[in-house]
């Protein structure tokens, strides 16, 4: 494909290019704050699957001019106001190379430090704008035939698919294969196989291929994308987290530094985790000591600049400090209310200091605003993928929920008040056999099928086939609907976890 069709159909990365904002003001730190913006916007978007540029000044040239000489696809735009007390930003992206405008938005922000402001900004901005970016591409790249897209637009394409059953995991992980055959030497598109591989496996889809093979597969991926860019913020964190969960811890907290390290502690989370996953959470206590201004700063960004805040609370966990947990996970949530896995690890934290009636308020609230198809075991399982059943780690992060599990009729009556009738009934579980029953409930605790096959002294094949029909009589699709199902013990007095 040539350069210039893929302009016109849009089927490569997208460039955004980043203008200086508008002044109205002639006081020269709001010039200077207006210059430094764009290159605050660019760090913050280091992590986000497009590429940015900017220039020092363009403001003679025109959209178009702009899209032809810098090649950008997008333009964004903005003015900046410094107040008694705060700061305002409108923000703009429009087509470079045309005139429509794609969206706006208005920020204000109160307080008397403008740097921290102007940084809170910056990440607000990046965030906004990578979410609606796949919405960008999606619409230019929907009436585009499968066949006259390139590695980035299948990679686009696949960004935007819903992926909530089996089928549409098999259909989202066909054209991500299908990206990186279309070009071996895309990056982005290994590393969004890679990354999409792992959710899959967390979720536990059957995309007919076993766990084993789906990982080594993700490993590749992950690796290849590396080495064709090595230097991509976008593919070293993606990297790190594959390598975290399926492949070497190690170089999981080598990828995640030197993230950290280009971001310019922008990507605090990516770290933590990996140095949690290393045994190395107080490390992570003492790194946030050490830099309490740059963490509450992060903090106080959106909802979604909470993660590294919940990551320390992880932490904290798992050394003992049960009441600072609360309190940052507490924290996150009067930030981020809808967030139910904050909710989840609450309920942990609380029900580990004994405090058990708040611990079940707060597991309720995390089983009514998740979604309706996940619930405790799915989250239990979910981390033991996460953090390969490592039980340094677990035991802290499940023992408060396994605690108020065991209290069974109050956890139940949770259970029914948010998914009412959601049960397994008796006599389906009556027609399973004894071999799919064993099977059954060694999946439930999350193991790979051929691990089950090597315990059973069955063929792994035989572990599918022993599934698919056990899903079929429960009525359910996959292994997290199973799950959801059958975590009523009095429903599945036969499938008691260990």
């Amino acid at each position: 494909m040539t350069l210039d069709s893929a302009i016109a159909t849009r089927t490569r990365i997208p460039l955004l290019f980043l203008s200086t904002f508008d002044c109205p003001s002639d006081n020269k730190q709001a010039q200077f704050y207006a210059r430094k913006l764009p290159s605050d916007i660019g760090r913050w978007s280091s992590t986000l699957p497009f590429h940015v540029t900017q220039a020092l000044s363009v403001n003679a040239l025109g959209n178009r001019e702009i899209g032809e000489q810098f090649h950008a696809d997008y333009l964004l735009t903005g003015d900046l106001q410094l107040l008694d007390g705060g700061i305002r930003a409108s923000v703009v992206i429009s087509e470079a190379r045309g005139r429509r405008q794609l969206w706006a938005r208005t920020y204000q922000f109160d307080g008397a430090d403008t740097s921290i402001l102007i940084d809170k900004l910056a990440g607000n901005i990046a965030i906004a704008v990578a979410l609606s970016f796949d919405q960008f591409e999606r619409e230019r790249l929907k009436d585009v035939p499968e066949d006259q897209l390139d590695a980035w637009g299948l990679t686009a394409r696949s960004m935007g698919l819903s992926v909530r059953t089996d089928q549409e995991a098999q259909e989202w992980l066909r054209i991500g294969r299908l990206a990186v055959q279309r070009d071996e030497d895309c990056a982005e598109a290994h590393a969004n196989l890679a990354n999409g591989i792992l959710a899959i496996l967390l979720a536990s889809f059957d995309c007919d291929i076993s766990d084993e093979d789906l990982k080594r597969e993700a490993l590749h991926h992950c690796d290849r994308a590396m080495i064709l860019d090595e230097d991509s913020v976008y593919n070293l964190y993606r990297g790190s987290r594959v390598h975290r969960v399926l492949g070497n811890r190690i170089l999981a907290l080598q990828l995640a530094e030197r993230v950290n390290e280009l971001t310019q502690g922008r990507s605090v989370s990516t770290l933590y985790q990996a140095l949690i996953a290393n045994g190395k959470s107080q490390q992570v206590i003492d790194h946030a000591r050490a830099h309490t201004k740059e963490i509450t700063n992060l903090a106080k960004g959106d909802a979604i600049l909470t993660k590294g805040s919940a990551i320390l609370a992880t932490a904290q966990v798992i050394v003992g400090m049960y009441s600072e947990a609360e309190a940052e996970l507490r924290g996150c949530i009067s930030r981020s209310p809808s967030g139910y896995l904050l909710w989840m690890r609450l309920a942990n934290v609380l029900a580990l200091q004994g405090k058990s009636d708040e611990a079940r308020e707060a597991l309720a609230e995390a089983i009514r605003i998740g979604p309706t198809d996940w619930g405790l075991e799915a989250f239990l399982r979910r981390l033991r993928i996460t953090w390969r059943g490592n039980p340094d780690i677990l035991h802290p992060k499940t023992s408060g929920l396994r605690s108020l599990e065991e209290e069974q009729a109050p956890l139940d009556r949770l259970w029914d008040q948010a998914h009412e009738g959601a049960s397994a009934p008796t006599d389906q579980l009556a027609k399973l056999s004894s071999r799919q029953k064993s099977v059954l409930k060694i999946a439930l605790t999350g193991k790979l099928n051929k691990v089950i096959a090597d315990e059973l002294n069955i063929a792994e094949g035989t572990v599918k086939a022993h599934l698919s029909a056990v899903f079929k009589i429960l009525g359910v699709k996959n292994r997290t609907e199973a799950v959801y199902l059958l975590s009523q013990r009095q429903a599945a007095p036969d499938f008691k976890r260990p």
